[in-house]
């Protein structure tokens, strides 16, 4: 079995039977997985290689693959921990101990991270005590670099970008971005620059102060002249980091800026269609006030700036750092305030004129140990983060609770409090964690004249308006590209999500054309015609009637079947001319045979009857033992071929086995991130469908 790397430093650790075990080159203890194959085994490698090397979102998207299999497998809950928050482990100089290092800072306490729970809920006691000390020590880490990240002053922007080349020196894309620090930092926005930022931060942990600025900058300006430097280790971790909390947060918004690539080499995450052609003429103008209307910084767009103190904080902003108790939310609709709810499927989009009564069901993360009171809260936003409903009561829990409800009439008939529109929803539990849900409101009835908005919130829709429609059009044009060859499209990301699962797929395929190579296509026909051949043969030795040499032109007209069994046998690789041309050979052989016996018989003046029938006997048998011991070799090569046939059977029933266990399941996830991606940005199902590379 694949020997396993320590997810601390790489070294190999050969796994022992055990949930824990000791590496022989950092000499750490560690948790080991449960392997039940070698491919599970190859997975892991690969994640905790991308994990060390920085690529926490592959690394990532390696360890749910294996949670996909196998929901119950503590430690690929723990490694999707260390994945989420960015751990790695460096040596101490002094001390040589290996320590847990920090990449991706979160507000989410990882001692009540979903998955950390599992981890400890799917282990053993010495496994569970040792995710507990690691989980501590990283805790230890984050709320320092918290601490440190809450005094450092808001910003506006954050340029994204690769500083150096292997050979230290500066990129292009540095040069760039500096162009775009200073024209910005002229009309007075905030920007967080590094090369300029960090400069008095020399020596420290920079993590603390990425974090900040990512989180308070409304704008990240993403810069390429090259595929590879937007894929570089820290260009990769800052910009994903910042496209997580911009689905979280609407208002936050990515610009890439490229000059000497194509666009469409932009990392598939990132919406390409909005960038801008730094050698474009005026691009630079367009990016500052695109910039500045982005954060509120052009005059006929003025408003409170987002981190201004005049602005009444989101209950998600006040709620920063409680205790996780919610798992999810989902949105149910109803016709009347006592209308039958149970059973509706949960929706994201709600028909106000069929459904005017909303329930908001709030999924536990744990069910309620035992009956107590909670307080139990909903707040919903408009896209102008208006406060439009809240509401907080006490709720009584019975013990085994997993979800509470709350019920919105949002239009009696009378009286609407709610317009057609997007919203998002806040849902807290006493002092918890506020979770985020969005939804939508629309109506066929209802005009939207009777929205009435003032000229700054008209401008913003204008401006909504314009990026949704050009949202779409790049999704349309992505989509137009995608239904070209959605075969490519799959294996591509197939390469990218799951590159060891690609791989072992693709060698199954190599094995099947390897056995199909050995054994073309197989008629069953030819299974007919070798029944015939031994019959005939077999005829033969029946006493003829009138003595003619019908004895002998059965058996040759067996060997003439043998034209087409060869035919079968080889796979049309010998021509049917050749066949025929060494049939003939082959009775020419016969008939020299003959001649042969004929010469004896007249020497020794042997003649003698078959069964009373008369005939010369050492002819006869010449003749059938020949072509007896011909139709034998073919017949021996038909049973070859089958046996071939059955090992081609046996790799294409693995390649099927194979697709079905680890392709499948990648090829669902890849379409439901196309599908999501599509209804996020167009709004509409998605019309492409990828397939399987199996349908082929």
């Amino acid at each position: 079995m694949t020997s396993l790397k320590c997810k601390i430093c790489g070294g190999t650790i050969l796994p022992s039977g055990k949930s824990y075990g000791v590496c022989d080159s950092c000499g750490s203890e560690v948790t080991l997985p449960r392997i039940d194959d070698d491919v599970k085994a190859d997975l892991y490698n690969r994640g905790n290689q991308e994990r060390q090397n920085g690529d926490f979102d592959r690394a990532y998207a390696t360890f749910e693959h294996i949670i996909a299999n196998d929901p119950t497998d503590a430690e690929a809950h723990w490694c999707m921990v260390l994945c989420r928050y960015g751990i790695e482990y460096v040596e101490d100089p002094v001390t040589g101990e290996r320590k847990p290092t920090c990449s991706r800072i979160s507000y989410d306490p990882i001692l009540e991270d979903i998955d950390y729970l599992k981890a400890l809920q799917y282990s053993d006691f010495h496994s569970r005590e040792i995710y507990t000390r690691d989980a501590e020590n990283i805790d230890k880490i984050l709320q320092k670099y918290i601490q440190i990240s809450k005094n450092e002053p808001p910003y506006d922007v954050f340029i994204c970008f690769k500083a150096t080349e292997e050979n230290g020196e500066r990129t292009q894309d540095s040069v760039i971005a500096q162009e775009i620090y200073d024209q910005l930092t002229e009309k007075g926005l905030k920007v967080f620059f590094s090369r300029i930022t960090l400069q008095d931060k020399q020596g420290e942990e920079y993590e603390p102060y990425i974090f900040a600025a990512l989180h308070s900058a409304k704008v990240m300006i993403l810069v390429g002249t090259r595929k590879e430097n937007l894929e570089a280790r820290w260009v990769r971790n800052e910009w994903s980091r910042f496209l997580l909390m911009c689905r979280k947060d609407k208002s936050k918004s990515i610009l890439p800026v490229y000059s000497g690539m194509d666009p469409d080499d932009f990392p598939r995450e990132i919406p390409s269609y909005q960038g801008i052609d730094r050698n474009r003429i005026g691009a630079m103008q367009d990016l500052v006030r695109g910039v500045q209307k982005l954060t509120d910084h052009l005059e006929e767009n003025a408003a409170p700036r987002r981190y201004s103190k005049s602005r009444a904080l989101t209950e998600e902003e006040k709620r920063i750092g409680g205790r996780r108790m919610i798992h999810s939310v989902a949105v149910k609709c109803i016709a009347n305030e006592g209308g039958n709810w149970k059973g509706k499927a949960p929706t994201a989009v709600v028909d106000i004129d069929k459904w005017p009564v909303i329930v908001f069901q709030t999924n536990l993360l744990e069910k309620i140990e035992e009956e107590r009171t909670f307080l139990y809260g909903v707040a919903v936003y408009d896209e102008f983060d208006n406060v439009i409903f809240r509401q907080e009561s006490p709720v009584v829990a019975q013990e085994g609770t997993d979800c509470f409800y709350m019920r919105w009439v949002a239009w009696d008939g009378v009286n609407l409090k709610i317009q057609p529109g997007t919203y998002r929803a806040e849902f807290w539990i006493d002092d918890s964690m506020a979770d985020t849900y969005r939804f939508q409101v629309y109506s066929d009835q209802m005009e939207t004249s009777q929205i009435q908005l003032s000229e700054e919130e008209r401008l913003q829709k204008r401006k909504r308006e314009e990026e949704i429609k050009a949202r779409k059009e790049g999704l349309e044009k992505a989509q137009n590209r995608i239904k070209e060859n959605p075969k490519k499209y799959l294996e591509d990301h197939l390469k990218k999500k799951a590159p060891v699962v690609y791989e072992g797929y693709i060698q199954c395929i190599e094995n099947c054309i390897e056995a199909e190579k050995k054994c073309p296509c197989w008629v069953p026909f030819y299974n007919i015609i070798a029944a015939g051949m031994v019959l005939l043969w077999g005829m033969s030795w029946i006493p003829s009637v009138d003595g003619q040499y019908w004895d002998i032109a059965i058996p040759v007209l067996s060997a003439m079947l043998s034209i087409f069994l060869l035919q079968g046998i080889m796979g049309g690789k010998i021509k049917l001319i050749k066949t025929i041309i060494a049939y003939f050979i082959f009775l020419f052989g016969c008939a020299f045979a003959w001649g042969i016996a004929e010469r004896i018989v007249n020497i020794i003046g042997f003649e003698g009857d078959r069964f009373g029938a008369p005939m010369e006997g050492p002819r006869f048998i010449v003749a059938t033992i020949c072509i007896g011991l011909y139709d034998a070799v073919v017949i021996l090569l038909w049973i070859r071929r089958l046996n071939k046939r059955n090992v081609l059977e046996q790799a294409r029933e693995k390649q099927r086995e194979y697709h079905r266990q680890y392709v499948r399941p990648v090829e669902i996830e890849i379409q439901t991130e196309l599908d999501q991606q599509y209804k996020g940005g167009a709004g509409v199902e998605n019309p492409v469908q990828l397939g399987s590379l199996e349908d082929d």
